[in-house]
């Protein structure tokens, strides 16, 4: 059985900012865990390579907490899905 978005996304955050997993939930907000700029980038870069996604700068911006990520990872996953095969 697959990971869910959800877990696969609190892994990659809690390695991001150098806590444990237990630490990091879905309603955790980004900032209460001290992800400074490089590390929101680190962050975003494993996300869409572990999903195979582009997620929307704009939704990125307004993301304040895990649970937002999530979100986005699974709004972006959709879209992908809806693109005809090039």
């Amino acid at each position: 059985m697959s990971e869910s978005i959800e877990r696969r996304v609190i892994r990659i955050v809690s390695r991001a900012a150098l806590v444990a997993e237990d630490c990091v939930r879905p309603e955790t907000p980004l900032a209460s865990i001290a992800i400074g700029s490089l590390e929101q980038i680190e962050c975003v870069l494993a996300v869409e390579e572990a999903f195979h996604v582009e997620l929307d700068p704009q939704e990125l911006w307004q993301s304040r907490t895990v649970n937002d990520l999530v979100e986005a990872v699974a709004r972006a996953r959709e879209q992908a899905a809806r693109r005809p095969p090039s």
